[in-house]
């Protein structure tokens, strides 16, 4: 912390000293203040203090926003960064309309440098692409949007491979992944399944030649997602063993101490049950169901918005081994995961009543 605050400290003397020469007129180049608001608000970002960002890379816009409207010349590079800087701090603060506005500037003034013939940081207009796409993904109406966002992305990694220049794959299977979520939402599950296989090919392709992967959780959810697709259409071998696939990546994760997604955990049991049970393998069924209650009741008390889920799953388990349980069996499962638990919400009480109702016909 001492080391933060004494680059902090620094950085201040910097920008307080620039500050007294633009008021005494004797700044003679602008651009000087522009970049240290930047430098600062970037070190905002990295300290995750997202507003203080968002206010220091804004007056960093205005200063060259200025220049411009004077006629005076700057590095229009420098100007795209700062509004793809900014845009990430209003995306990891919610305001996502504000950071959508930012992408798309930096995104416009790259373009336009780059059909110019001038040089441009090539990655921070990737990074922008993919940054948008997955904006994009979060509104039904940009689907089209996001997926050519995606591809222009995926072009500029084929241009930057063809000229022998490196890339990292992992970048391009995010990108893979992005355009297969895409098509999760547009329910075009088998193209979906074209670009699940291109990133699960690619990150199995890293690990098994040693190289590490920014986040292997992707990988499960790759998994899981693809396996959701085959049951979609049909398949529930090749989802069965996604499902598979899946679960063993997440449990080894947690095991390593690599936090999961709790709610996802508790998904893919759920959905490799529905595998088994209709392939008529009742008891693996029950199995995975007491598996996802279990994942799930860790987070009972803590996300009210799961109690739901939990019930309706263990109407669905009391269902399938009422009729062919011993009695000694039943009880365990009612007093681990009914009776000891105290739903917080109606839609949740409303389901456990229905269990009492059905346990005492």
């Amino acid at each position: 912390m001492e080391a933060v605050d004494k680059i902090l400290c620094d950085i201040n003397k910097s920008i307080q000293e620039l500050e007294n020469l633009d008021r005494s007129g004797m700044l003679l180049n602008k651009v000087e203040l522009s970049s240290a608001y930047t430098i600062r608000g970037l070190f905002y970002f990295r300290i995750n203090m997202f507003e203080k960002c968002i206010i220091d890379v804004g007056k960093s816009i205005e200063i060259l926003e200025r220049m411009d409207c004077e006629g005076k010349q700057f590095d229009k590079n420098e100007y795209a960064k700062a509004h793809a800087s900014r845009g990430m701090a209003y995306h990891a603060v919610g305001a996502h309309t504000q950071a959508l506005q930012d992408f798309s500037k930096s995104i416009e003034v790259w373009e336009c440098l780059q059909n110019s013939g001038e040089p441009i940081e090539r990655s921070f207009l990737f990074n922008m692409y993919v940054s948008r796409a997955g904006m994009f993904n979060y509104n039904q109406e940009h689907m089209g949007d996001a997926l050519s966002d995606y591809h222009k992305a995926i072009k500029m990694a084929e241009d930057q491979t063809g000229t022998g220049e490196s890339f990292n794959k992992d970048d391009l299977a995010d990108i893979y992944m992005g355009i297969a979520q895409t098509y999760d939402q547009k329910e075009d599950y088998v193209e979906a399944n074209k670009y699940y296989n291109k990133c699960i090919y690619i990150w199995k392709k890293m690990k098994n030649t040693g190289q590490i992967l920014l986040c292997e959780s992707n990988l499960a959810t790759a998994h899981m997602n693809r396996g959701a697709n085959f049951s979609q259409t049909g398949d529930n071998n090749k989802a069965l063993a996604d499902y598979n696939e899946c679960i063993s990546i997440m449990e080894r994760l947690q095991n390593e101490g690599v936090a999961q997604d709790i709610f996802k955990m508790f998904m893919v049991y759920e959905n490799r049950a529905l595998i088994h049970k209709a392939e008529g393998n009742i008891k693996i069924a029950v199995d995975d169901k007491i598996k996802a209650l279990s994942i799930l009741k860790t987070i009972f008390n803590e996300r009210s918005e799961v109690q739901e889920f939990y019930f309706t799953s263990l109407f669905q388990v009391l269902g399938s081994i009422a009729d062919e349980s011993d009695e000694t069996f039943l009880n365990s499962i009612l007093q681990e995961f009914l009776y000891s638990m105290h739903p917080e919400t109606n839609e949740a009480k409303e389901i456990q009543r229905d269990i009492f109702d059905w346990l005492d016909e």
